[in-house]
This record gives C-alpha cells, structure tokens and sequence, in this order.
C-alpha cells in the first residue's frame, strides 16, 4: 500500500464533452509517514506537558508564547487568555523585579516568586528556569510549583514554637509567682492572728490577703495558658467562669474591640477544670481579636439550653437533653 497524491483535470474535445482524463500523481508515503509522526510526537509532548503536576511555560522576550494547561489553572485563566501577554502580568510587585532580571540576563536555577492569580490572591511559586534556542533565537523555559500551602503550614509551624515558648516562659513566670504569692499570704495569716477582730490593721491586713488571692487567680490562668495546670474537674458556675475572665479577656483584645457579656440570670452548673473552661475562651476571644484588625463587638453570652432528638440526628455528635451554652460571637471576617 502507498499513499498517492494525485490531480486530474477532465480533457474535452469540440463538443465540449469528456473524452479523457489527464493527471499526475506523486508517490507521498514517506512524507505522509514523517507528517503522522510528527503529529503523534506533537501529541505526546501536549500530554505530557497537560499532565505534569507542575506548571510549564515557554517565554520569549518575555512574552507568553506556549503553556500547558496547568499554567493556565493555576493562575485561574485560560491558555487564550495568556497567549502573547507579558510574563510579569503574573508576578507580584514584589517579585517583579527579580523575575525580570532573571529573564533579560538568562540566569538557569530555582528561586521563589509571588505570584498573582486572575482573581488578585497571592501565590507563593517555586520557579525553575531554563534559556534555550528555539527557531535561532533565546527562548525561556519555565517550570513552577505552587507552594503556598506548604509556605503557609511552615508559618504556622514557626508561630506554634513560638508559643510554646511563651507558653513556656509563662508557667514558670506563672510558678515562681505562685511561691511568692504563698509565702504572703502565709505571713498575712500569722499576723492576723496577733490582731483583734476590730483592730483596723486586721481590716489592712484582711486587704492585702484578698489581693493575693486576686494575684493567684491570675497565675492560674497564666498556668491555664501554658498548659501547665492540673486538671481538676469540679461543679463550677459558667457565669462565674466567664465574669472573672473578663478582665484578662479585655486586656487581651485590646482597646479597638468592644468586649460585651450577656450572662444568664439563672446558675449554670457544669462540671469542668475551671482552667480548662477559661482556656477555651481565651482561644476563642483570641481568634476572634484576630479576625477584627480594626476592631469590633465581641459578646459572650451563656444560657441554659434543652436539645431535642430532633436538633441531635441534625448535629452529630449532640446528644439530647439538657445543656450549658457559651456563645462567642463577633463581628470580624470569616465565620460568625
């Protein structure tokens, strides 16, 4: 079998009719054979390129002229769209500077780059560059990796160290004061008993205690923080809990933040390490400062609540029945 690529033209006589038929035919089956395979070979190389995990771009003069399709993706366009567009349309201002430098003298290597996707979110990139010659003239070829995720999990890592060196340097701060805070209370004891019960020293002295025990309560919530406390469960009132918070939850959210509790009339007794309890909030009042930078309303409210069967099938894993409720709630990003 050969492939023929023939032409023929009708030869007519006075009449004008048909008498024959003229033409040439040239024998292509070796051309025909290189088009097929330089058509599969275009074909392999797109899917090669379409399903690599990383992002692969062929530049020149800083121009977008090729790409697979998880450039595109990652920066939320079409390949369409990007074709013929500069390079830099997709960099931060940040790293425009480098990314250019980098193209205009054909430095190879890897580096990091922000990135900015079509919808203006930022991405951390890692970029590896290539220069070659395509068609007699420098082309860059370029390889990138999204690695915002693992940027953003580093970060965290590096912020949970260092709270667990505040944490840390708190418990011991927290110890130390708790020695302190013993010894004074002890003396004020010791010469309490010297005075009468109308002696007006014994009301000074009867101050300086209630100020220790103050002081105390701070040190525990310090060990609360640092996660140092011995858990102790016990009946304890959420209102109770949540009033003698308040102070150290101001300090915390700073002036910006307007800190309003709503606090039910009647007890609400649960059984908890008050430490604990007080843990909790503080992470939620933290987080909730968090996502208010220029500030806000933070509220707290308790009540007592009952859950039906009803309400539990809808919100495994609740149970129903009677229940305590903390709800902090602020007017910040993110959720409610």
């Amino acid at each position: 079998m050969r492939w023929l690529l023939a032409h023929a033209v009708p030869i007519r006589n006075a009449q004008g009719k048909v008498y024959r038929i003229a033409g040439v035919a040239l024998d292509i089956t070796e051309s025909r054979g290189a088009q097929v395979a330089l058509s599969e070979s275009a074909e392999r190389y797109r899917k090669l390129t379409d399903v690599t995990f990383d992002a692969v771009v062929i530049s020149q003069d800083g121009i977008l002229k090729e790409m697979n399709a998880g450039y595109a993706e990652m920066f939320g366009y079409n390949v369409e769209e990007l074709l013929g567009r500069p390079i830099t349309d997709l960099v931060a201002e940040e790293s425009r500077e480098e990314v250019e430098r980098r193209h205009r003298k054909n430095i190879d290597g890897t580096y990091e780059v922000l990135g900015r996707r079509k919808d203006g979110k930022q991405l951390f990139l890692e970029v590896t560059g290539r220069t070659y010659e395509i068609g007699g003239r420098p082309a860059r070829i370029t390889a990138l990796r999204d690695v915002t995720e693992r940027r953003t999990l580093e970060n965290q890592f590096r912020q949970a160290q260092k709270m667990e060196a505040v944490g840390r340097l708190a418990g011991g701060i927290a110890h130390d004061f708790n020695n302190l805070l013993t010894v004074i209370m002890s003396y004020t004891d010791m010469l309490s008993e010297g005075f009468a019960a109308k002696d007006p020293r014994a009301d000074d002295l009867n101050e300086i205690r209630k100020a220790a025990v103050t002081a105390s309560s701070l040190t525990r919530q310090l060990l609360a923080f640092s996660r140092q406390q011995v858990i102790e469960p016990r009946i304890v009132n959420l209102n109770d809990v949540v009033a003698t918070s308040e102070k150290m939850l101001q300090r915390l959210i700073g002036e910006d933040v307007e800190l309003a509790t709503t606090l039910t009339d009647e007890p609400v007794a649960v059984l908890i390490d008050p430490g604990q309890l007080e843990q909790v909030i503080m992470n939620l009042v933290v987080n909730a400062r968090d996502a208010m930078p220029r500030g806000g309303k933070l509220t707290i409210e308790t009540a007592r609540v009952t859950m039906d069967a009803e309400y539990a099938r809808d919100h495994w894993p609740a149970a129903p029945g009677r229940f305590a409720m903390l709800a902090v709630t602020d007017t910040g990003t993110g959720m409610n």
